[in-house]
């Protein structure tokens, strides 16, 4: 009988915000039927905003399934949400899906956001590909989306 704690798979869908995270794990989610779980929504306004809020990390992931998706890029921003969504997943495996569309792409994901949210600042060039690099450097194997 195979181990069930190798059996859970999680595809984290990571990169810049307005990369298209969510639009993927969305679009994979609704394909094939699965949970998806926005991780940026486990605040209820910006940590910058309310640093002392704790985040809802646990009724995102309380989910008894083999196989769903996640997206989000706090967890790389604040350290201790890293160790609280690792923590709950505990052994599944994770699956990387860095979404790295072109810079011109990028910009066009960016004034579709600006127009629901008006905070969001745009990256520079060499910036969003920093960013695109921290992202493959943390995850080491992974699968882009271009």
């Amino acid at each position: 009988m195979a181990d069930k704690r190798y059996l859970k798979t999680v595809f984290w869908f990571i990169g810049p915000s307005c990369s298209g995270k969510s639009h993927y794990s969305e679009l994979l989610s609704q394909n094939f039927q699965l949970y998806c779980a926005h991780l940026d929504c486990a605040y209820t306004t910006s940590p910058d905003i309310l640093p002392n809020q704790t985040p809802d990390y646990k009724s995102l992931l309380n989910v008894d399934l083999d196989v769903f998706f996640i997206d989000g890029i706090l967890p790389f921003i604040y350290n201790q949400d890293m160790i609280t969504v690792k923590n709950l997943l505990g052994d599944a495996r994770i699956v990387y899906v860095i979404v790295n569309p072109g810079y011109d792409q990028y910009q066009t994901n960016y004034m579709i956001r600006k127009a629901s949210a008006p905070s969001t600042t745009i990256l520079a060039k060499e910036k969003y590909e920093t960013e695109i690099f921290k992202y493959k450097t943390f995850a080491k194997k992974y699968i882009k989306i271009n």
